[in-house]
Parts: structure tokens; sequence; C-alpha cells
């Protein structure tokens, strides 16, 4: 009970002094947590399994542990233990969360280039980086989107169960009428209701899962990250569907927190000042529409219009964009970003898929020879060399980590 008056006087006191919003309140439903102020007294984790009024409860832990995560974890002294219930495929688990002081783990496989600026540009359904030695362009949280489908559908089916068996609570128009009312659930809804409940769970955590895989492959291009200030709630009216599934507001967050982890930071600069969707490296600025997804100037410069403004970002500095450092750097990026349209031309080719955003249509047209069309040739280009190893040690600074063990 001392805990969750910490919790509530805490969300009270960020929403007095406007860090928050408005706290919403847990009815006994959605309680699916509870915490210890210590691991002293109370709820506890000793000798591999949870003490708690008598309780014992053992914990699995994982037999193979290649990473050496838990080994890790567990030599870290305990803050406190929470325990969480979780409904997976329709069964009701239990978890110990064990809060732990000191920083994370850093597997060896996650390399991250220390001291290297990297740009990124994040749009609703694609995501592109540049760094010295590499870019990507690829997109963003690509498995949510089947599971994003089946979701809709479910609600969809649940919408025409509700409405068949409480027809006397809509309008003839079919909207909902006001005031107090007993809604009736059939069989069927409820089967609905715990399937997308099911697939709502699977949606966050392959969401949570692409967000680190992306994390780290940002980060092996370089901790000092440079990306636009975006409003994600004008991305949530313009692109409701993709911002609801890949959720690019959290993964920045998730990003600021490695990066910071790793020694580095994140800076995110105003558009206004920096308009690098209309910018080219000779100056010249002219506004394209979104369906233009690829950057042709007059003075001979062309590349996609994503990886041209990850680009145009690792040259930002304290809000405005140093165009004569950009124009000398260019000639050494341009075989970067061609060789990030080569790979993502060849994976689409394998799997059939094409989104007109990438503007592969005329990286294709532009990349064919004379003979074809008698147009200008211009060759993929050749690879690059790759970083050269870059690493350290992980960040110094201390934190908090969680580790969450299945009981």
């Amino acid at each position: 009970m001392q805990k969750l008056g910490t919790r509530v006087w805490k969300s009270i006191e960020e929403h007095l002094y406007g860090k928050r919003g408005r706290p919403r309140f847990k009815n006994a439903r959605r309680f699916h947590s509870i915490e210890g102020k210590s691991n002293a007294a109370g709820l506890r984790f000793r000798d591999g399994r949870v003490e708690w009024k008598g309780l014992h409860l053992p914990v699995r832990f994982d037999r193979k542990d290649k990473h050496r995560v838990e080994e890790h974890a567990l030599s870290c002294p305990i803050k406190h233990v929470r325990l969480v219930r979780r409904t997976v495929n329709r069964r009701v688990r239990w978890f110990v969360q064990l809060v732990l002081k000191g920083t994370p783990r850093q597997k060896d496989k996650n390399r991250v280039a220390h001291g290297q600026p990297v740009g990124l540009d994040i749009g609703p359904s694609t995501i592109a980086a540049v760094g010295e030695d590499d870019a990507f362009l690829d997109r963003f949280c690509d498995s949510v989107e089947p599971l994003g489908r089946e979701v809709r559908r479910i609600q969809r089916a649940m919408d025409r169960s509700r409405r068949a068996t409480n027809p006397d609570h809509y309008h003839p128009d079919g909207t909902v009428k006001k005031g107090p009312r007993r809604w009736v659930y059939s069989r069927r809804y409820r089967a609905l209701r715990a399937e997308l409940l099911e697939k709502q769970r699977r949606l966050g955590e392959t969401r949570k899962r692409e967000h680190g895989e992306m994390v780290n492959r940002v980060l092996a291009l370089g901790d000092n990250v440079k990306t636009e200030a975006l409003s994600y709630r004008a991305f949530q009216r313009n692109f409701g569907k993709s911002v609801r599934d890949r959720a690019p507001g959290m993964f920045v967050e998730k990003l600021r927190r490695k990066a910071a982890n790793a020694g580095g930071q994140i800076d995110e600069f105003p558009t206004r000042t920096t308009r690098l969707s209309r910018t080219c490296v000779c100056g010249a600025e002219r506004k394209k529409p979104l369906s233009a997804r690829w950057h042709d100037c007059e003075c001979g410069v062309s590349a996609q219009r994503d990886l041209f403004s990850a680009f145009l970002a690792r040259h930002v500095d304290a809000g405005y964009l140093a165009i004569p450092r950009a124009h000398t750097a260019w000639a050494g990026a341009e075989p970067l970003l061609g060789r990030a349209m080569a790979r993502l031309s060849e994976t689409a080719n394998g799997s059939g898929v094409t989104p007109a955003s990438f503007g592969l249509a005329e990286f294709r047209r532009q990349s064919r020879s004379p003979a074809q069309d008698g147009s200008a040739c211009i060759e993929a280009p050749d690879a690059v060399p790759t970083a050269d190893g870059r690493s350290g040690e992980p960040g110094r600074n201390t934190g908090l980590a969680v580790r969450t063990l299945r009981l």
C-alpha cells in the first residue's frame, strides 16, 4: 500500500506541475501488477525464487543464456521485485520483474560506433539512416502490418455482433444512442474479445522486438543520432493506423535511452529552420509533394528522398543545416546511398514487395543500360568499405534495468 501511495502521489505531482496529463486510475479488473519497496522485506527475491508471506514461488530461467544476459542481471544488486500477471494464449501467466541497479549487458553482436554522427529520417511506415560508412532504407516495423490487419478484422466482427445483439442502442443512421444502457454480449462476442486481446498482445510484443532490433541497427552506425523533432500527434491525424501499429514516438524514446546508455545522445532539431525535404547540397530549395519520392536538382544531385534527408540531417548543428559541409561530404556519401538502394532493390525482387514510397521504380529506371531504353546509364555503385569494427565498453552511467523472468 505504501508503494501504491507513492505511485499515486508521483502521478498527481507531475500533473500539478504540468509535466504530464491527467492521471488515469485503474479499477480492480485492470490491476495486474504489484511491487515492493525494497528487496529486504515483504516481496523479495532470494535463492532463485520469490518469497512473499509464506509463499515460495520458483522461477524458470533460461537454461542456455547464450548471451549471458541473465547471468549479468542476477549479479547486479536488486532494488525491488514486481509481480506481473499476463494472459498469454487465453491462459494466465505470472512473471517476476527484477528492478536492478546498474547498466544492462550489451550483447557482443550489437556493436556501437562511438563518437560517430548518424542522420535519421523517420516516416509513418519507413525509416532511413545514414552514417559515415553505411546507410540503409527499410520498412519500419514490417512484421506488425499483418497483425494490424487481423486486429481490424476482429474489431469489425465484434462491432457486427454487438449491433446484432443490441439493436435498440443504435439510431437508424447507425450511431450509438446517448445515455446509460445495459449491453448484451453474445458468446461469439466474448470469444472474439479474447482473440482480440491475444492479437493485441502479439502485436505489442512484435513491435517491441522490432523496435529493439532497429535501435541496435541505428546505433551500429553511430551513437550521436540527429533527427527532426516530429509531431507524432500530427502523424496520428494523418496516418492513424500506421502510427497506431508502429508507434514511432515509442521508438524514439527507446533510441534515446539506449543511446544515452552507450554514451551518446539524440539531437532533435526543428523542421522550420532546416527544411531537409526541400533543400539540396547546392543551397537551392524546392518544395516537393509527398508523392515525389526522388530528389532531383539542376546541379546534378539525384538521390532517394528519405535517404537524402537522412544524409542532410548528419550535417545539422544548433538547429541549422551546414550546407558547405554537406556539399563537401556529398561526393563520399553518394555511393553509400546508391548501395543502400541497390540492396533494397535486390530484397524487393526476392520478396515481390515494392512499396511506392521507396522510389524503386525511379532507381531502376536510372540503373538501366543505354541499350535497353537509350537513357543515360547510371550504374549501381560498388560495395563500399564497412565499418572498421569500432566499439567500446558499455556506458558507465548508472541507471535502472528491468529483467523479466517467468514463474
